[in-house]
């Protein structure tokens, strides 16, 4: 048992160490459901050295402190692939309700954090007699196994409208997101089937459950590093950003400050008409540019104009308003000249002439083949094919 123990400390002193690296890259925003997922389990880990040790009874405040900590698992993978095959940090208000199981879990577990020490000392003992059978650890298993899994339904129908999407067009970019979700998924599924196992084989009372019950734990130490580690090391979105931040900044820079000085005292006009001032129009289309160059939404194919105001905390029709009469365009045009601004640069670098076309357009935002094509044309005056021919060095 003494080298679990330090199995436990181990595995949670390196997950708060890869917390902490996540935390400092640059595409932490994507990653925030990982960085949450890594560090309540490491935390989950701490806990097991704390009991496993039992310095429980040293400090019995602490009982049951991670245990609504279970009930997160799989809203934050749900959450992680939803972000990684969009390529954008999402995060709705609806998406509060997600949290409702964990929610009333804690409130649950209200009365127990209010119990004196010696009455959660008394649970303790209890628990240590019955070990991993004690009837209230498996009903509780069996709740989180209950509210975890539909969130791994929602990520594999998201998996499979991606596969869908882009269908025998995957390109090198296209298989990253695809391939890391699809790993996340098979990983979760592996890990709540052997905990359902368990809770099968503690309720038969076979001892081989406590083992079974190790070797889960050892099994989540796993896919944190795993998962992780991908996460820390994948670099190619951010080359690709490098590749192309400063020329778009420019575009947003140029396209926001000539839109701004065209016909100013006609916007002036209109929009004190509608109760917007000469201040709140500037505030709301710095927010916009600001939103586009550093959230990037419009590489999310689901993206509504409701999505764009509520990022930048302002009300739908004065964001429509700001868009037709600031930056001349309307709410699609707007979102797809900056990703026809994308596929642009993926289509000048060399980096990327072996990707199919569509998987490009698939990866800046565009859900469908037909909608980047007439897009791009558009904006560009040319196919996407002939621009790339034009552009890309021989």
């Amino acid at each position: 048992m003494q080298h679990l123990n330090i199995l436990w400390i181990v595995g949670a002193s390196q997950g708060f160490l890869l917390t902490l690296f996540l935390i400092l890259k640059k595409d932490r925003m994507i990653n925030l459901p990982l960085i949450f997922f890594v560090f309540l389990t490491s935390v989950e880990l701490l806990f097991q050295y704390v009991y496993a040790s039992k310095l429980i009874f040293s400090y019995p405040h602490l009982l049951y402190i991670s245990e609504p900590f279970s009930m997160l698992g799989g809203v934050l993978i749900y959450f992680y692939s939803r972000n990684i095959l969009s390529g954008v940090f999402i995060f709705r208000k609806t998406d509060l309700l997600f949290f409702i199981p964990f929610v009333l879990y804690v409130l649950y577990y209200v009365p127990s954090y209010n119990q004196s020490a010696e009455d959660k000392i008394f649970d303790i003992i209890a628990f240590y007699n019955s070990g991993i059978s004690w009837s209230e650890n498996l009903y509780e298993w069996i709740a989180e196994v209950i509210v975890t899994m539909p969130f791994l339904i929602f990520s594999v129908r998201l998996l499979n409208r991606y596969h869908k999407k882009i269908k025998d067009n995957f390109s090198d970019i296209s298989k990253i997101s695809y391939t890391v979700v699809r790993n996340i998924i098979i990983a979760s599924a592996a890990m709540y089937f052997i905990e359902i196992l368990t809770i099968i084989l503690s309720f038969s009372n076979i001892q081989i459950a406590n083992s079974l019950n190790s070797f889960l734990y050892i099994f989540i130490i796993g896919i944190v590093y795993i998962l992780g580690y991908d996460a820390l090391v994948r670099k190619k979105d951010e080359v690709i950003k490098f590749v192309y931040v400063q020329e778009i900044q420019k575009q947003e820079i140029s396209v926001s400050a000539t839109a701004t000085n065209t016909n100013e005292i006609e916007i002036r006009q209109k929009y004190e008409k509608n109760g917007l001032s000469e201040t709140k129009i500037s505030d709301i289309s710095t927010k916009i540019s600001a939103c586009i160059s550093k959230e990037k939404p419009y590489k999310n194919p689901e993206l509504r104009l409701n999505d764009l105001a509520q990022l930048i905390g302002e009300h739908p029709n004065n964001v429509s308003q700001v868009l037709n009469d600031v930056f001349k365009k309307n709410f699609y045009d707007f979102i797809n000249f900056y990703r026809i601004e994308d596929a642009k640069v993926f289509l000048k670098s060399p980096d990327f002439k072996n990707f199919t076309i569509t998987a490009i357009g698939f990866e800046v935002g565009f859900n469908s083949k037909t909608a980047f094509y007439s897009a791009f044309k558009k904006f560009a005056d040319t196919t996407p094919a002939q621009f790339q021919k034009l552009n890309l060095p021989e």
